[in-house]
């Protein structure tokens, strides 16, 4: 499945906002103490990168990746990069 972006239908999209409407912990994030990796694809409807790159803003210490050929799931859609970057950022 490496390098295919998994795109939700407009529906799946709204029930997924839906879902999470009212969870915004935004105003928090700076209490974060442990060192952060912020990952976000840069296709995923659901939380875009520019707001990967909003939350990695607000978190002291943290790193933000924006992974070029994913949606939501970095993890299953560029699964090598992603272990790749995961391992090297804990080590």
């Amino acid at each position: 499945m490496e390098g295919k972006s998994v795109i939700l239908t407009p529906e799946q999209q709204a029930a997924a906002n839906k879902a999470l409407e009212g969870f915004d912990f935004r105003p928090d994030l700076n209490k974060v103490t442990a060192k952060t990796l912020v990952i976000s694809g840069k296709y995923d409807g659901l939380n875009p990168p520019e707001l990967g790159r909003e939350i990695a803003s607000l978190i002291p210490d943290s790193t933000f990746v924006e992974f070029e050929k994913s949606g939501h799931a970095p993890n299953v859609e560029e699964h090598k990069y992603f272990m790749e970057l995961v391992i090297n950022f804990l080590t």
